[in-house]
């Protein structure tokens, strides 16, 4: 029985040198584990740092293309504008060259059949005048 006794004890002192060592290993798994955690919540502040500043960023870019886009848009209106503007000013400017082409013939003609060489200064002034009233 003493036999039996001292095997129990040993049997026992082996079984808490076995779970003290586990508990060892158990405890430096957990801290392995805490620190990878620490590490991945660093890293996970960090990422979101970051995203938060892309976003951002993303988010005044596209404020700063919407604003360049409503630029175009009125810098496109005011060219179609100005054209539009140029093609009635050439209209109007070929209706008084056709005029001033149509009195100009008249004028000639008629100093041809009406007026003495000495008063075609006189009648031309007369007819820039007339010209410069419907213009």
């Amino acid at each position: 029985m003493a036999a039996t006794l001292e095997e129990t004890v040993s049997r026992q002192k082996m079984r808490i040198e076995t779970l003290e060592t586990s508990h060892k290993d158990s405890l430096a798994l957990l801290e392995k584990k805490n620190s990878d955690i620490s590490r991945n919540e660093e890293e996970y502040k960090q990422l979101q740092t970051k995203y938060i500043e892309a976003r951002r960023e993303i988010s005044n870019t596209e404020n700063a293309l919407q604003e360049a886009q409503g630029q175009v848009s009125t810098l496109s209106y005011k060219e179609q504008s100005l054209q539009q503007e140029v093609e009635f000013l050439r209209k109007d400017n070929d209706r008084v060259v056709g005029e001033l082409n149509t009195k100009a013939t008249d004028f000639s003609t008629y100093r041809k059949e009406k007026v003495p060489p000495s008063q075609t200064h006189s009648v031309l002034i007369l007819v820039c005048a007339s010209l410069a009233i419907t213009i």
